[in-house]
């Protein structure tokens, strides 16, 4: 899923706030990513497909994306204002998005998911 930014605007900030994911740990335990593009944020969700009786798996949270005029992009990245696109800025598996997360300007390797529980 994508939420683009209208036309005119740059990535500025974004947050995300986990309601639930689920399975929550284990081998199998779903996955979130969340990555700052020039005017949109990205986001990916992965859940296993359970066995029979064992249960349905979800990712549920919101996510909020904030602008700047794209004039003033760079400027506002210079004075951290805001943070620069075309990095990960979530990505978390299991329990390890729990309490919410702010864009830190984070650069996470996501050719694996961090263990169950964990966060990049």
């Amino acid at each position: 899923m994508t939420i683009g930014l209208p036309a005119g605007y740059a990535y500025c900030s974004s947050s995300m706030r986990l309601t639930s994911i689920v399975p929550h740990d284990g081998d199998r335990g779903a996955t979130f990513l969340g990555r700052a593009d020039a005017n949109s944020l990205y986001s990916e969700t992965w859940t296993p497909n359970m066995p029979f009786g064992q249960g349905r798996s979800w990712v549920e949270g919101d996510l909020s994306v904030v602008g700047v005029r794209a004039d003033m992009a760079q400027a506002s990245y210079a004075n951290g204002q805001c943070h620069a696109p075309g990095r990960a800025i979530f990505y978390c598996r299991g329990g390890g998005c729990e309490g919410g997360a702010v864009d830190n300007g984070q650069s996470v390797n996501t050719s694996s998911p961090p263990p169950a529980g964990g966060r990049n």
